[in-house]
C-alpha cells in the first residue's frame, strides 16, 4: 500500500522559514501524482505537532510517514507522539540549530531533501529514556546547558541572532561557575559497571552526534547501535577551557586528557549538592539525579 505523508511545518522554527516551503512540497508531490496522499499542517499552538502526529499515526500505522519541518524541539515532540506506533518520522532541517539532522544528513540542501521525501528508506532507530522522558538526540547537564539557557535569553531579545546566540551564550557562561561535583555509575555493553566521581564541567548523554548549534560531543555516536555515548569533561581552568571549545565543536576533543568517552546501555549521574541544570533535546530542567537507559529500535525513521 502506498505511503500517506504528513508534513508538519513548525511556525516558529528558523524564524518561520518552514512556512515558505509549502509550495515546494505541493509541487513535488503534484508532479508525482501524490497529492491525494499528502497532508500539510502549520503548527498553531503548543503541542500542536504532537497532537497532529498522534492522530495521523493512529489513522495510518505503518503506511504513515511524518516529516518534521522544524527544529530539534519539534522533532522530539513528534518522536514522543509516535513512540509505540509503526508510523515513521523524518526530518527536514529548518530550525535555528538543526543539530539532530547533522546525525542524519551529510548534505542538508532543503530542496534536495524535499524531492526525496516521497521515497523514504525506513528502518528503526533508538531512543533514550531520561528520567522517564524520551530523548531522540542528546541530554546534557552543567556548563553547556547554561550556554543554552543564555542562548535562549538572547534569542528572546532578538530572534534574528539565530546561531550567533549560542556563541554569545558560551561567552556569558565562561564567567560563572562552570563545574558540578558529580557521582556517576554506568553499565556498559558487557554488563560491567563503570563508576567514578569528580568536578565535571560537561556531561553529555548522546544518542545523536551534535547539539548546541553544531557542537559535536560524540562524533562516533550512532542512532541505531543500541548504545549511548557518554562524554565527561573534567573541570578546567579558564585558560585551559578556551582551546578545548573549538575542539569540542569539531569533534576532535576525544583524546584530550580531561575528556572521558564511554559507550553504555544505562546509567545514573548524581550531584553532591544542589540541583544541576540540564536539558533533554533543548528542553531545560533541574534535577539532582539523571537516570537513563537506551531503548533499542524504538521508532521507525524515514531516511531520504
Amino acid at each position: 500500500m502506498p505511503y500517506k505523508y504528513l508534513f508538519i511545518l513548525s511556525s516558529l522554527a528558523g524564524g518561520g522559514k518552514s512556512l515558505k516551503l509549502k509550495d515546494k512540497i505541493i509541487r513535488t508531490y503534484k508532479d508525482l501524482n501524490l497529492l491525494d496522499s499528502l497532508t500539510i499542517i502549520e503548527t498553531k499552538y503548543y503541542n500542536h505537532a504532537k497532537d497532529a502526529a498522534l492522530e495521523f499515526a493512529k489513522e495510518n500505522g505503518s503506511n504513515g510517514v511524518i516529516y518534521v519541518c522544524g527544529g530539534d524541539g519539534t522533532i522530539n515532540e513528534v518522536a514522543v507522539a509516535i513512540y509505540g506506533t509503526e508510523t515513521a518520522i523524518g526530518v527536514v532541517p529548518l530550525g535555528t540549530a538543526n543539530d539532530f539532522s547533522k546525525t542524519i544528513y551529510e548534505n542538508s540542501d532543503i530542496n534536495s531533501i524535499i524531492e526525496k521525501t516521497p521515497f523514504p528508506r525506513i528502518r528503526p532507530i533508538d531512543l533514550m529514556n531520561v528520567n522517564g522522558n524520551l530523548c531522540i538526540n542528546i541530554t546534557s547537564m552543567g556548563f553547556d546547558t547554561k550556554v543554552l539557557k543564555y542562548a535562549y535569553h538572547f534569542l528572546e531579545i532578538n530572534k534574528k541572532l539565530g546561531g550567533l546566540a549560542y556563541f554569545l551564550g558560551v561567552f556569558k557562561a565562561l564567567f560563572g561557575k562552570k563545574y558540578d561535583s558529580l557521582n556517576y555509575e554506568f553499565v556498559d555493553s558487557n554488563g560491567e559497571t563503570i563508576s567514578g566521581s569528580g568536578d565535571i564541567i560537561i556531561s553529555t548523554i548522546c544518542n545523536g552526534t551534535h547539539y548546541g548549534n553544531g557542537f559535536n560531543p560524540a562524533p562516533d555516536a550512532k542512532i541505531d547501535d543500541g548504545l549511548i555515548d557518554i562524554c565527561l569533561v573534567d573541570n578546567l581552568k579558564f585558560l585551559q577551557l578556551l582551546p578545548l571549545i573549538p575542539k569540542y565543536r569539531n569533534g576532535t576533543h576525544t583524546e584530550h586528557k580531561k575528556v572521558k568517552m564511554l559507550k553504555v546501555k544505562s546509567g545514573m549521574i548524581k550531584t553532591n549538592s544542589e540541583n544541576i541544570i540540564a536539558n533533554i533535546d533543548g528542553e531545560i530542567f533541574y534535577s539532582d539525579t539523571i537516570e537513563f537507559k537506551i531503548i533499542p529500535s524504538a521508532i521507525n525513521f524515514a531516511f531520504v
